[in-house]
């Protein structure tokens, strides 16, 4: 084990642990680790490789892998089987680790409590934290996904919700315009059928609509794009083939999920209500949903090629 990350590590769970349990959210764990190797990388030429942490891109921006012979092994996660968010709490298990170089320590350290001072433990700060994660994530999509996500979390009195669904259809078309297609040729039918549907569902009025536009939106980030991402070039870091293996083999499961959750989103969307954007737009109708294809228009020739751009 790289002698900078583990000290790295334990430096962040010194710093932003908690004075009585020394443990530190997940959330904020996963967040320091990335931009300290973000910031380290810039510091000059020796730290092109920053701290060789191995990390992967996913639904709440970046993490590190918890691997066996990847993280530290005195890294634990307290409960495994929420790896992120503010359940989750990481503690450094065992003694200090041996110091790097006394200059390469001064600077992790001088780094970590810049963070600290940057990024307070609060609402304001954890905001500041994950939106300069997302600045460096490899896809612009990603940050428009953010935006979106950030808009539709937000709580409203109810009068000003038919500007909040104005304003989420605006992002999702966004978002969805900025998917990079041609890095995911594999997601050009789930991605566009996506955004015609949750784009659809944002223009009816009430709650009920809007809930499912967000349910099939979030589920296209989860169980599609994120699932192929992380196997991806540009989704990870310093994570061993066998483990980028496995992921491969869940992304699979996991599109197939979600192509089984769209169908079921779609024919409730349909069934409940009007869509009147889709029915003024027959295409985009059969698009996301089949079944109304009368006999002989099952040519998938009836899908615009325009919608994929």
């Amino acid at each position: 084990m790289d002698k900078l990350l583990a000290y790295a590590s334990y430096r962040v769970i010194q710093r932003f642990g908690s004075p009585t349990s020394g443990t530190v959210e997940g959330l904020w764990f996963n967040k320091v680790m990335s931009l300290l190797d973000h910031e380290i990388k810039k510091k000059q030429a020796k730290y092109r490789e920053g701290l060789k942490l191995p990390h992967c891109w996913y639904w709440w921006g970046d993490r590190v892998v918890l691997r066996r012979g990847h993280m530290p092994d005195e890294l634990r996660l307290e409960n495994p089987e929420i790896f992120d968010g503010k359940r989750s709490r990481f503690r450094w298990d065992g003694d200090r680790p041996e110091d790097p170089p006394s200059r390469d320590r001064k600077v992790v350290n001088s780094l970590v409590d810049s963070l600290r001072n940057l990024y307070p433990q609060n609402g304001e700060g954890l905001r500041r934290i994950v939106d300069d994660v997302y600045s460096y994530a490899p896809y612009e999509f990603q940050r428009l996904y953010a935006a979106f996500r950030t808009d539709y979390r937000e709580r409203v009195d109810p009068q000003v919700k038919p500007l909040q669904r104005t304003i989420l259809r605006a992002d999702l078309k966004k978002a969805v315009a900025g998917f990079p297609f041609k890095e995911f040729p594999e997601l050009i039918v789930e991605a566009t059928a996506t955004g015609v549907l949750a784009g659809a569902l944002l223009a009816e009025d009430g709650d009920a609509a809007t809930r499912l536009a967000i349910q099939t939106a979030r589920a296209f980030w989860e169980e599609a794009f994120c699932a192929v991402l992380i196997t991806t070039e540009k989704g990870y870091d310093y994570v061993s083939d066998q483990v980028v293996d496995e992921w491969r083999e869940e992304a699979i499961d996991r599109l197939a999920r979600f192509n089984v959750e769209f169908q079921r989103h779609a024919e409730r969307a349909v069934s409940s209500f009007k869509l009147r954007t889709l029915n003024e737009d027959p295409v985009a109708r059969t698009f996301i949903h089949p079944n109304d294809w009368g006999s002989g228009t099952e040519d998938s020739s009836l899908v615009d090629s325009n919608m994929y751009q």
